[in-house]
């Protein structure tokens, strides 16, 4: 090679040099960077989960997201709410997590439809959670026949119950399970829903749900006093499963019995297209103390339901919630000239736009004349 080729290369990669040496320079004296990977954290799902956690954590976007789903919901299905938890969350010792989410989710939505259109069951998902640091999507939601069948779960639930019988069945998992539920604000309700089936038990006398519902207020006296839970019943037309199953749903709600300060009125509530209802210690004593203002006076007993239903129903079912408490009344003592009203919806006093206004506005109400 000659040496004047030699001399071009040479000043050729010297100029290269050069050039990169000021374009790395300058850009690093103007502020610029190396360009790097930005991790995108995702954005929180409406509700979602800790990584082992049952605790459901909603967003500001969980209304719309509630409003939509309910919106595509047909009036004569129910809302099955599936509970998913992960292959690295369940070696635990500790409820199942699935059965938790599913819960802590139905809790979020029986403030905007009936209990006996939500079901719940849970699933198992073979592989790892999607984050262990940040919040993500545990639920599968889905609509169905409201006599569908409830899945069988391969895996026992803290607390269960045999066909037909109203005997609580509990695992080593239950006191955690039991304590996942706190203790509620200083003015709720713990109310406990037994769940019976029609193909359970054919005497009308026997309300498998009430026993199942008060077996389990026994079990949960150590942590909420007896006098802090209300007991209801729903049966489910439809067949139970074969193996033992979760026949037990709970909620916190807001205290719903009325304080008689002048013993001039006592109020009764009731659950949606129902006439009967168990009363609580609250109520008993408000019930003693009005039976006591009132002997020898005149009584009048009125009916109320809220707008869900038609007309000609409402006023059936507002003249039999009157009935009930006039049995009541006189079971208690109460010696006087009795009249009864049907109302029906014509007089709320809650937001019948409400499940809090309308739980207010299902009730009777006794005031001496």
């Amino acid at each position: 090679m000659s040496a004047w080729i030699r001399w071009i290369l040479l000043l050729t990669a010297v100029y290269f040099a050069a050039v990169t040496y000021w374009y790395v320079k300058h850009h690093k004296a103007n502020g610029a960077q190396p360009t790097q990977a930005v991790l995108k954290v995702p954005s929180a799902p409406a509700i979602a989960f800790n990584f082992r956690s049952g605790d459901a954590k909603t967003t500001s976007e969980f209304p719309a997201f509630q409003r939509d789903l309910l919106a595509k919901g047909p009036p004569d299905q129910a809302l099955m709410i599936t509970g998913l938890y992960f292959a690295d969350e369940d070696n635990q010792q500790q409820p199942n997590l699935g059965e938790l989410r599913a819960n802590a989710a139905m809790r979020q939505f029986e403030t905007v439809m009936p209990l006996e259109r939500i079901k719940t069951t849970n699933r198992r998902v073979d592989q790892q959670a999607p984050s262990q640091n940040h919040v993500f999507e545990a639920l599968d939601f889905s609509w169905v026949a409201l006599s569908a069948p409830v899945p069988n779960l391969a895996i026992s639930s803290p607390l269960s119950f045999a066909a037909g019988s109203s005997e609580a069945l509990t695992t080593d998992e239950f006191p955690a399970f039991k304590a996942s539920f706190g203790q509620g604000g200083p003015k709720q309700q713990f109310e406990i829903t037994g769940v019976w089936y029609a193909s359970e038990s054919l005497d009308p006398n026997v309300d498998l749900g009430l026993l199942r519902a008060q077996a389990v207020q026994a079990l949960f006296a150590d942590v909420i006093p007896p006098d802090r839970t209300q007991l209801r019943s729903l049966r489910l037309e439809e067949t139970a499963p074969s193996s033992a199953f979760e026949a037990v749903r709970f909620r916190f709600i807001d205290g719903g019995v009325q304080e008689v300060s002048d013993l001039k009125s006592l109020n009764i509530y009731f659950q949606t297209a129902s006439s009967k209802t168990e009363l609580d210690a609250n109520t008993q004593a408000q019930l003693k103390a009005f039976v006591a203002a009132a002997n020898g006076k005149t009584v009048l007993i009125s009916g109320h339901t809220d707008t869900t239903g038609s007309i000609s129903k409402n006023q059936q079912l507002a003249a039999r919630r009157a009935q009930f408490l006039k049995r009541v009344l006189e079971d208690a003592g109460l010696q006087a000239e009795i009249r009864t009203a049907t109302i029906a919806s014509d007089s709320p006093i809650g937001d019948n736009d409400t499940e809090t206004g309308r739980r207010q506005n299902r009730r009777a109400e006794a005031s001496i004349q």
